[in-house]
């Protein structure tokens, strides 16, 4: 399924449904596959069933949201991708939650829409200049 929002005077959203079954994506796959353990004969796990430390190995940045939950404020991050065919950059905002105002029982994460080529670009120069 193919869903597109937005008007002539704000951003473009686009998705593409993928096969969750394809195994393209072995990490996903691995969180999926764990999803479907706790969940046993529901439709869906409780949020008590899912424990971030068996997922330790599969959630990407895990020292981000750590420290942001050390921290106990927002905080905003360049994230830098590279594979040998194709560079990606953006940013992600972490903002931590308080069920009782005292302690961080949540995060909330919000990626930016656009790639940051500018912050992409000044990255990979440093690099090869050798100051990263």
């Amino acid at each position: 399924m193919s869903g597109q929002a937005g008007t002539s005077d704000s951003a473009l959203v686009d998705a593409i449904e993928l096969d969750v079954t394809s195994g393209d994506y072995p990490e996903l796959s691995r969180v999926l596959a764990y999803w479907h353990r706790q969940r046993r004969d529901r439709f869906a796990p409780a949020r008590a069933d899912i424990d971030p430390a068996d997922l330790v190995e599969s959630l990407s940045l895990q020292a981000h949201y750590e420290e942001a939950v050390r921290r106990r404020t927002p905080m905003l991050h360049l994230i830098l991708l590279s594979a040998p065919d194709q560079a990606r950059s953006y940013v992600r905002l972490l903002m931590p939650l308080s069920e009782d105002g005292a302690t961080v029982t949540m995060l909330m994460t919000v990626d930016s829409k656009q790639q940051n080529t500018k912050a992409l670009r000044d990255y990979f120069q440093q690099a090869v200049e050798g100051r990263r």
